[in-house]
């Protein structure tokens, strides 16, 4: 039907973006603005990556680790 159709053409786009593959079925001129800019978001965490933005995200969540730098005497010579 036409309504399946359709639905698969914007699975593709969201998936194509989520991916960011560049392909596309001419469908995305045709949105709503509110529609290009949910393409716009899935494009951006498609391309920083769900691990990557989870941790920008939860950053501020966890207490700062203190770091520890090893030292060592070089010898050259």
């Amino acid at each position: 039907s036409q309504t399946r159709g359709r639905f698969l053409e914007l699975l593709f786009e969201a998936a194509s973006a989520w991916g960011t593959v560049g392909l596309s079925t001419g469908l995305t001129p045709g949105l709503t603005t509110a529609g290009k800019s949910v393409i716009i978001a899935l494009m951006f965490v498609g391309r920083v990556g769900p691990l990557t933005l989870a941790a920008i995200l939860l950053r501020h969540v966890r207490r700062k680790a203190e770091l520890y730098y090893p030292e060592e005497d070089v010898m050259i010579g």
